[in-house]
Formats: structure tokens, sequence, C-alpha cells
């Protein structure tokens, strides 16, 4: 069976659909462009602003700032991420603050035991030499060396307070 070519119109009629056809094309391809640009945008503005504001969060705490604000915008997974982290941010903040406060109670602590050790010590020296001072054979020698040893245990415990008030301040 032998090929027939007709032709059904002229050439310039043929060329000007081509043409018209080729800007429906273009056209075509630069509104996909444009829509494509718009939820690439739409996109960016969704998700990778609120990652890169949980990152800068996440790196704030890492750095050991615990203040750092989060604002978890919108109601979608990453907002329900940065609520979350935000939770965990006040949590580390508030079991920072809890384990500060108990070591300062236990160095308080610690510090009382060290204080009340040292004062028992200076009273008991100054009572035991103040029965010695009641004893009527001592010589005034002996009299003035358990007099020097009471006013030195009373200049320890002054002492011993003063440090406190100063350490109080």
């Amino acid at each position: 069976m032998p090929v027939r070519l007709s032709v059904l119109g002229s050439y310039d009629q043929a060329t000007k659909f081509v043409d018209q056809l080729n800007r429906y094309l273009l056209l075509l391809g630069l509104a996909a462009i444009l829509i494509g640009s718009g939820l690439v945008f739409l996109i960016s503005h969704t998700f990778t602003r609120p990652l890169g504001s949980l990152v800068a969060g996440v790196r704030a705490l890492e750095a050991g700032d615990f203040h750092h604000p989060l604002d978890p915008r919108g109601g979608d997974e990453v907002a329900e991420l940065t609520r979350a982290f935000d939770r965990m941010r006040t949590s580390l903040l508030k079991s920072q603050r809890d384990l500060l406060e108990s070591e300062q109670l236990a160095t308080i602590g610690r510090m009382a035991s060290s204080i009340s050790h040292d004062l028992r010590h200076s009273l008991a020296a100054i009572v035991a030499n103040s029965e010695f001072l009641c004893d009527s054979h001592l010589t005034p020698v002996q009299r003035e060396e358990l007099y020097q040893e009471v006013r030195s245990g009373v200049n320890l415990m002054t002492d011993l307070i003063d440090s406190l008030l100063e350490f109080a301040r």
C-alpha cells in the first residue's frame, strides 16, 4: 500500500498554528515555573523557617542558655515539636534550679556542722579552763595560762562569728 501525503491547508497556516502552539507551551511553562516558585516559597515559609528557629533554640540550649525563647507557631508537626522542645527546655531549667538549690542547702548543712563543731570545741575548752580557775591551789602563773586559754577560745569564737557575718553579706 503506497503512502500518501495530503496537505489540507497552506504552509503559512501550519506555521502560524505551530507558532501559536509554541506560545501556548511557553506560557504554560512560565505558569508552571511561577506556580512551582510559589510552592517552594510556601514550603520554605511553612517548614524551613520554623525548623531554623527550632535549630537556633537547640543550639542555644547546647550552649547552656536555658532562657532562649521558642515561638511554636501553627498547628503542624514542626510546631508540635517546637512546643515539646520548649517544655523540655523549661523542665531542664527547673531541674537546674532545683539542683543548684539542693547544692546550696547541702553546703549550708556542711557549713553549719563545721561551725557547730568549732563552737563546741571552743566552749568545751572555756568551760574546762574556767573550772580549773576556780581551784584555789593554782599559782598566779597557772591562773594566767588558763585565763589566756579562755581568752584564746573566746577570740576563736568571735573570729568565727565575724566570718559568718561577712559570709552572710
